[in-house]
């Protein structure tokens, strides 16, 4: 990727940093740069334009662009958190999120331009594999069919052939395992039955040894019952 080409947004209420940051970008190479003052100018310009690479002051003087990048109606980026404060609580905050950096001011022009590379080899790959995971397209004669992975409420084993039930009713049957066809598909999904795996997301309740989805009762194997009920969010009805 030729990084110079970006289009970066720095979000930063000093003037004086402001002007420092965006003058280490263009020394980098970086010509598409614009700056605002506050969360309300950010949200308005991403709004209308969405920026490749926000930069960010972590402190603003009435808020935190914590609020921002966790906003729902902003999509995601990639983000670079500054901060003047060696917070040890801000960087807990955000290290573990892939599209994050963080850097101490004043910034160092290397360092950033690494983070930068940095963050976007996690991003692309993160982002990549989060999507395909979200995604099967499966052949049934010639017609190849998308199904979205949150659409699928079971798979069920059939010898050497697997059958993909969704939300819509449809089934659809496909020759391959059902430990090959699973490893497709996001950790929403767990066995409960040697012949089923299930997505959590669409498991409605539990009544002795079947599980219901959808109007549908799937039983629970003797040998999965506790790892499947560990993965459910189970509220005891207990005051421990």
């Amino acid at each position: 990727m030729q990084f110079f080409m970006l289009s970066v947004l720095v979000l930063d209420d000093e003037p004086n940093d402001q002007i420092s940051v965006k003058k280490i970008l263009e020394e980098l190479g970086y010509t598409d740069i614009n700056c605002v003052t506050s969360l309300e100018e950010a949200r308005t310009f991403m709004k209308k334009r969405l920026p490749s690479l926000l930069i960010a002051d972590v402190i603003l003087k009435d808020s935190t662009s914590l609020e921002l990048v966790y906003d729902p109606s902003i999509p995601d980026i990639p983000t670079i958190f500054m901060t003047v404060t060696q917070d040890i609580n801000i960087y807990n905050t955000i290290k573990d999120n892939f599209r994050f950096g963080f850097l101490i001011k004043p910034l160092s022009p290397i360092l950033l331009q690494a983070t930068i590379n940095l963050l976007f080899s996690s991003y692309k790959s993160n982002y990549l594999e989060a999507y395909k995971n979200k995604i099967l397209y499966i052949n049934q004669g010639r017609k190849m069919h998308k199904i979205e992975g949150d659409e699928i409420l079971w798979l069920e084993s059939e010898g050497n052939y697997t059958t993909i039930v969704i939300s819509n009713g449809k089934k659809y049957t496909i020759k391959k395992s059902l430990k090959r066809t699973v490893e497709k598909l996001n950790n929403h999904f767990t066995r409960c039955h040697q012949r089923f795996y299930v997505n959590l997301k669409k498991v409605d309740g539990v009544i002795s040894e079947n599980l219901l989805i959808n109007g549908y009762e799937i039983p629970i194997g003797i040998t999965y019952k506790n790892t499947f009920m560990n993965n459910l969010n189970i509220l005891d009805n207990t005051d421990k």
